[in-house]
């Protein structure tokens, strides 16, 4: 990575971990790590290079099929820039947050007496 492509980055990135599958011409269709998301692209992990400035196709679960382009790649961490910009937020797992106990309605139980015979 150049201090070019640095400066061009502009959105906030997400650290996450999530599944992703990649469609390459070369390298065919395989599953990997996204390390972290933005609107305008992905780092991911993956079980090979990919060579740089070539076509792929990323599925995100919650977003869909995205295409972009190789930007760099090192090792097995390779960044994705996105030929259109997405929502990351929606391949973010959703979590349940209950509220504050205190505006739970709780349902009233109550206990039925005892009773004594007369026998």
């Amino acid at each position: 990575m150049t201090e070019d492509d640095s400066t061009r980055r502009n959105a906030p990135r997400d650290s996450v971990m999530l599944s992703a599958t990649v469609r390459h011409e070369q390298k065919g269709e395989f599953i990997a790590r996204v390390r972290n998301i933005s609107a305008g692209g992905m780092k991911i992990d993956c079980p090979h290079g990919l060579p740089v400035e070539t076509q792929v196709e990323v599925t995100l679960r919650g977003v869909g099929t995205v295409r972009g382009i190789v930007a760099w790649s090192s090792g097995h961490f390779v960044g994705i820039r996105f030929d259109t910009m997405i929502d990351p937020k929606l391949a973010m797992p959703q979590v349940f947050v209950r509220p504050p106990s205190d505006t739970v309605t709780r349902p009233e139980f109550k206990r039925p007496g005892l009773k004594l015979s007369d026998d």
